[in-house]
């Protein structure tokens, strides 16, 4: 079990260096080629260039985390002077719509059907679309610009750049900018694609295993392990837009908005049934359990909610349970009652209470990071982009330990019990060995005491011996007739070698009649 831990310490610490390396936060956090960033909620959602500029603008430092809302968030960036392209990486890409605008003046009120307003030399403003990004206009894009983030290029410019976006999306409003040179983007994608390569490759050799325990013996924990991993590759292929990049060139981007919100309320309903089957073994507070089992009705509710066209409802509901199921999970670990049993005929528990308590301490608590970015209650900065990530990776290393050491536990179990049952086998080999013998001596002693018996009784049956001496022997070998005779049927009944006997049917009056 050590060797066993400190291979999962070491997987996290190696983990953690390589998010250091590709994600690492540069010194200006968005950048060194963004000089400002500004945003401002649009409730309505229905502002247009002659109100945008007019309106409160905070600046942002970091990761725009505004959670679920029903209007727009629009961000103004200015971008510095620059000899370069530059690329505007725009993360996650799972948002529905990120529209792209730069303000020009000099068109008039005629070409956008609506007034703007005018600058000092009489010129008007308008909104002049330049891009748009997101799962919604994944068949927009041309083949080779589908990329695991949105990328907006900037051509070289000797001043600076002002740039407007606009974020309307169901899901979270989580937003993350970042200008970089191609050759730096070049070398962020090639860096991305080989941290997501590996932690595809480590989700799918966690399934593997658990394949391959199913193939030796069929276990209810372990098939939901399974459940949940595929549920976990599926989540982590849309959160890190490859699902939209590989549905998009099968010409299917259409659905890569559905596909992803599907996966979020299969992931949270696959985790409850695992986390319930496995806890469920330690006996916790039956209350606890039950709410931990409900948590597999989130998928249907969901669906329901996506019928009657409530979406971001229904991604509420799950982040909100997503957030909550983590601690009762950690209330049924504390509260296991395999661990306060008395029975001695009862094995111990596959694990020890303190590896339980530690692995859904770090699930809770690692959950809890991930969620409240996307509740819109932490500014987790870029980190609350891959807190998902490292909650998933870390949470599924320490279950696998988990289950692994269940999985020993389970075959010590198993030799332990076939080790008895042989001992058993071997005992009742024995007993029935020294039955047969007993049998064999007792058949042998009745045959041995019957003779000598008849004997007797012949004797007495002849003449000379006094009739009260002959009354008195004749019941003393009675007597001894009698024991024999239920000595022999006593091992008869032991070894279940008994004959049944036939009798005649009789008229009871007749039987009264002579014995009167």
């Amino acid at each position: 079990m050590k060797r066993l831990q400190l291979f999962v310490f070491a997987a996290v610490l190696f983990w953690g260096v390589g998010l250091q390396k590709v994600w690492a936060e540069p010194s200006s956090m968005n950048g060194q080629y963004i000089e400002r960033l500004d945003v401002f909620f649009d409730a309505s959602g229905q502002l247009d260039a002659s109100d945008i500029e007019e309106q409160s603008w905070q600046p942002l430092k970091g990761m725009l985390t505004g959670g679920f809302k029903q209007g727009a968030h629009w961000l103004r960036i200015r971008v510095a002077a620059h000899a370069e392209p530059l690329v505007l990486r725009v993360r996650p890409t799972f948002v529905d719509s990120v529209e792209i605008f730069t303000l020009n003046p000099g068109l008039d009120a005629a070409r956008t059907g609506a007034p703007n307003p005018e600058l000092a030399d009489g010129r008007t403003m308008t909104l002049t679309p330049l891009a748009r990004l997101g799962d919604q206009h994944l068949n927009t894009q041309s083949f080779s610009t589908v990329k695991l983030n949105g990328l907006f290029e900037i051509p070289p410019s000797d001043k600076a750049q002002t740039f407007y976006l606009r974020l309307t999306s169901v899901s979270s409003h989580l937003l993350f900018l970042e200008a970089q040179t191609l050759s730096d983007a070049s070398a962020f994608e090639q860096n991305q694609h080989l941290v997501l390569g590996l932690y595809l490759g480590f989700l799918l050799t966690f399934a593997i295993w658990a394949l391959a325990q199913l193939y030796l013996g069929y276990d209810r924990v372990i098939a939901a392990f399974l459940v949940k991993q595929i549920a976990d590759l599926a989540y982590v292929s849309g959160f890190t837009g490859l699902m939209g990049m590989l549905l998009s060139r099968a010409g299917l981007g259409h659905w890569a908005d559905l596909a992803f919100s599907l996966s979020i309320l299969v992931v949270v309903a696959a985790g409850s049934f695992f986390h319930a089957s496995l806890l469920g073994e330690f006996r916790p507070y039956k209350w606890a359990i039950r709410i931990l089992w409900s948590g597999v009705f989130v998928l249907p509710l969901g669906l329901v909610l996506y019928a009657v066209g409530e979406l971001q409802l229904a991604l509420i509901t799950n982040t909100v349970i997503a957030n909550l199921f983590p601690l009762v999970s950690l209330v049924c670990a504390l509260s296991a009652g395999a661990y306060r049993t008395n029975k001695k005929s009862e094995l111990p528990p596959s694990i020890s209470k303190f590896q339980l308590v530690l692995t859904y301490t770090i699930f809770a608590v690692s959950l809890q990071v991930a969620t409240l970015p996307a509740l819109g209650l932490w500014a987790g900065q870029e980190l609350a982009l891959n807190a998902f990530l490292v909650h998933g990776f870390i949470t599924s290393l320490f279950l696998l330990a988990l289950l692994m050491t269940r999985a020993k536990q389970h075959e010590r179990n198993r030799l332990e019990a076939r080790s008895q049952m042989s001992l058993m086998e071997q005992e009742v080999r024995l007993l029935s060995e020294k039955r047969q013998e007993q049998g064999r001596f007792m058949a042998m002693l009745v045959h041995e005491l019957k003779t000598p018996l008849s004997v007797i009784r012949m004797v007495l049956g002849g003449v000379g011996i006094e009739s009260s001496l002959r009354r008195a022997a004749g019941r003393a070998v009675l007597s001894m007739s009698d024991v024999i005779e239920r000595c022999r049927q006593a091992e008869m009944v032991q070894d279940l070698d008994l004959q049944m006997s036939t009798f005649d049917p009789i008229e009871l009056r007749d039987l009264s009649l002579e014995l009167i």
